[in-house]
Order: C-alpha cells, then sequence, then structure tokens
C-alpha cells in the first residue's frame, strides 16, 4: 500500500483524537469519537498487516458506518474532517482492490501476508 495514503489515514486518527480531548465535548460525543477513531485504528492495523483483501473489506464496513453516522461525525468534528476521513477510506480500498487483484491467495489464518 502507498505510505502516503497510509500517513493520510494516520493523520486523520490523530486530528480525530485531538478533538476529542477538546473541551468542551459532550459524553457521547467522545464515546462517539472514540469509537470512530477506532474503527479507523482497526483499518490501520489491517493495512500494516498486508492483507489486501481483508483491507478491502474492512474499508467497505468503514465506509458504510461512517456513511450511516454521517450527520454525527458532521457535527461533532466537521464537515472537512469528515471529507477528508472518507477520501482516505477511499483511496485505501481502491488500493487494497489492485493489491488484492495482484495477491496470492491463501487458505488458513496462518498464511497471511504481512508486508
Amino acid at each position: 500500500m502507498d505510505r502516503a495514503t497510509l500517513s493520510r489515514l494516520r493523520q486523520t486518527i490523530d486530528d480525530l483524537e485531538r478533538l476529542s480531548v477538546t473541551p468542551p465535548q459532550k459524553s457521547e460525543e467522545v464515546i462517539f469519537l472514540a469509537r470512530i477513531i477506532h474503527q479507523l485504528q482497526i483499518l490501520q492495523d489491517t493495512v500494516i498487516a498486508g492483507d489486501a483483501r481483508e483491507t478491502v473489506f474492512v474499508c467497505s464496513e468503514q465506509i458504510a458506518s461512517i456513511g450511516r453516522s454521517r450527520e454525527t461525525f458532521v457535527r461533532v468534528a466537521g464537515l472537512v474532517l469528515y471529507a477528508q476521513a472518507v477520501e482516505n477510506l477511499t483511496a485505501l480500498q481502491k488500493e487494497a482492490h489492485v493489491f488484492a487483484a495482484i495477491q496470492p491467495q491463501h487458505h488458513g489464518p496462518g498464511k497471511m501476508i504481512h508486508g
């Protein structure tokens, strides 16, 4: 995967973490941000593990999740950060599709590709 795209994902996570500790945040907003941050960290770990097919799957889940919570995300974090998150997820998903097409298919958890 492209390190620049992964770096942008890390920046989005950092921005959300900073926002979550910036007063005044209501408790439900902090919980919402923590959930989004956790989901993006799972994606980041998946990308780092190097399994392109799993990355495609996790990206799809995250795009759907963020899409369902768009209104709350925009209210809590702003439209710019929402757009940045969706852009990063979409870019990672496109890259992962390319890598998944060329990555050998393995069967079994012990044969995951790490890279």
